[in-house]
C-alpha cells in the first residue's frame, strides 16, 4: 500500500494558548498516487473569557498527486479527485481544518492529507478506507474558569488506515 518515513511532534502550552505540530517525511502510498517530501501541520487554541480562537496551517513540499504537482500551500479542506483510468476512486483532502468549542474547550485539529477510498478502488482497500498523514490537534479550557487546566494536547503524528477514521 505505502510508506511514509520519519515522523516528528511537538506540543507546547502556555498560560493562555497551546499549539500543536507534527511533520512526517518520505510519502509514497497507494503505488505512487500520492508522494510527497514532507507534510507539515500546525494547530493552535486559546480561550479567553469564554472566547475561543485558534489558527491552522499545513505546508507541503514535493507534494504530488497522480503525477500532478500541487502548490506548497493549500486553501484549508481542499480537495483534489482520485481518478484513475477514468473512474473515481477516491477524495485527497488537503489542509483539512476544523475548529470550534465542545464542552467547555476549544479545539482546533488540523490534517495534512486525508485520503478517502471509494469501493472498486485499484489499490487493493475496503471502500470507506480513510488515510491520514501528518495531524495536529490544540485545545483549551475557558481560562476565565479560573480552575481549570490546559486541556492537554496531542500532534499525534497518525499513520494509519481507518475504515471509520480517528
Amino acid at each position: 500500500m505505502g510508506k511514509v518515513g520519519a515522523v516528528s511532534s511537538k506540543v507546547t502550552t502556555g498560560t493562555t494558548s497551546t499549539t500543536a505540530s507534527a511533520r512526517t517525511a518520505g510519502i509514497n502510498l497507494l503505488g505512487g498516487a500520492v508522494v510527497a517530501d514532507a507534510v507539515s501541520v500546525y494547530s493552535s487554541a486559546k480561550s479567553t473569557s469564554g472566547v475561543g480562537s485558534g489558527t491552522g496551517a499545513t505546508t507541503f513540499a514535493g507534494l504530488k498527486i497522480l503525477g500532478r504537482s500541487i502548490a506548497v500551500n493549500v486553501a484549508p479542506n481542499t480537495q483534489v479527485a482520485l481518478d484513475v483510468a477514468g473512474k473515481r476512486v477516491g477524495t485527497v483532502t488537503l489542509n483539512q481544518q476544523s475548529k470550534g468549542t465542545r464542552d467547555g474547550v476549544y479545539r482546533s485539529y488540523t490534517r495534512g492529507i486525508v485520503i478517502s477510498l471509494l469501493a472498486g478502488n485499484p489499490f487493493g482497500l475496503p471502500g470507506s478506507t480513510v488515510i491520514y498523514i501528518s495531524a495536529a490537534h490544540a485545545g483549551r479550557h475557558d481560562s476565565s474558569a479560573g480552575s481549570s487546566p490546559p486541556m492537554p494536547s496531542s500532534p499525534t503524528p497518525r499513520r494509519w488506515v481507518s475504515p471509520t477514521g480517528p
